[in-house]
């Protein structure tokens, strides 16, 4: 996993990339999408002026947000080309 989005020297980057399960990882990557989302901001924006300059992220700083949670390599890429409007083709699931 790596964020678009990261303050900091080269390791505390390292760290926040490689801790393992329930480490905040996917929160800390829910709330980098939700920021950079314009709508979100606005709907929000008594919240989300709490928040200091220097958390936030620059608005529509995310393309494509895709959820991977047990999926594959394969499978989280096609998504990523999907949102992205570069594949249209639909893989089909591996068996199990």
């Amino acid at each position: 996993m790596k964020a678009a989005h990261c303050r900091g020297d080269r390791a505390t980057r390292r760290r926040a990339r490689d801790r393992g399960r329930g480490s905040g990882k996917s929160a800390a990557l829910a709330r980098l999408v939700t920021l950079t989302d314009p709508e979100f901001r606005s709907h929000y924006a008594e919240q989300v002026a709490l928040i200091p300059a220097e958390l936030m992220p620059p608005e529509e700083a995310v393309d494509v947000a895709v959820l991977a949670t047990g999926k594959n390599a394969t499978q989280i890429m096609t998504q990523i080309c999907q949102a992205a409007g570069a594949w249209t083709r639909r893989i089909p699931r591996p068996h199990r």
